[in-house]
């Protein structure tokens, strides 16, 4: 359900009597994700299949199978599933790749077209969207709301979701590997300091919100700084949206860095399908 963000969550036709089917909403994601690259994902889906083959042979994977990945799926976003049989980092292997920045976020170009096709809101993608941001809503962003809310949302994705590979490709980057848990280990967050933690959310859309509310960068520093003066053993948490701008986030956190340098406190990062 939550990792460290190194990184950083989301997650992601044939001929039936000679007649084409009507493309779904996915399978043009899935097509204008890959070809916004400049190989069109050629090097970034070979080191997906390696990646899986090895994950099928170390037994983390019964197959490529939509089901495999649902099953996976369910240990990363409910178990807090670690990588320790392959001594692998998918992640660090993508982030090497001279695109990577178009791997972690959203094209407009692409999103502008998808959210502008009638067929949109039959798709499993907005129903996805609109079941997270009323589980959200309704269960917060607290470490039980989003406990609550991952074994809901998990239920309500249907399998046939993770059939396609820019799905497949986002619930493996989503794995976090040994070395990643053992820096999670040596800075652990107790359910207390959860409980008294000032949380942040970051939408897909850029927006900053606070209990469900949308603030600006100069407030949300202004109201950092009081608590972080006032908490004795302060913890932040930021929840973001998988589809959140992977650049975005970066310069979010090193201007969050910037702005509390004078204070100590631990930081718990969640990605948020």
């Amino acid at each position: 359900m939550k990792h460290s963000l190194s990184i950083i969550l989301g997650v992601l036709i044939l001929f039936v009597s000679c007649e084409k089917k009507r493309p779904t909403i996915e399978d043009m994601i899935q097509e204008c994700y890959f070809n916004s690259m400049p190989d069109n994902g050629k090097n970034l889906l070979r080191l997906f299949k390696e990646y899986e083959t090895i994950l099928i042979k170390k037994g983390v994977l019964k197959d490529s199978s939509a089901r495999s990945y649902k099953k996976l799926y369910r240990e990363i976003l409910i178990k807090d599933f670690i990588d320790t049989k392959t001594n692998y980092s998918f992640i660090d292997s993508v982030n090497k790749l001279a695109y990577s920045d178009l791997i972690h976020r959203n094209n407009s170009k692409c999103s502008n077209k998808i959210l502008k096709n009638k067929h949109y809101k039959e798709s499993i993608t907005y129903k996805i969207g609109k079941i997270t941001d009323s589980l959200m809503e309704s269960n917060g962003y607290s470490h039980d709301g989003i406990v609550s809310s991952a074994n809901i949302l998990y239920s309500k994705i249907p399998e046939r979701f993770f059939q396609y590979q820019y799905v497949k490709l986002r619930v493996l980057i989503l794995i976090p590997d040994e070395d990643e848990a053992i820096s999670q280990i040596q800075e652990p967050i107790s359910e207390s300091e959860l409980q008294r933690a000032f949380v942040i959310y970051l939408d897909k859309n850029q927006k900053i919100k606070l209990n469900n509310k949308v603030l600006s960068k100069k407030v949300l520093v202004k109201k950092i700084l009081n608590y972080l003066s006032k908490t004795v053993n302060p913890v932040i948490v930021i929840n973001m949206s998988r589809d959140l701008n992977y650049d975005y986030y970066i310069k979010f956190q090193k201007f969050l860095q910037e702005k509390t340098q004078d204070f100590t406190y631990k930081i718990k990062e969640n990605v948020i399908e």
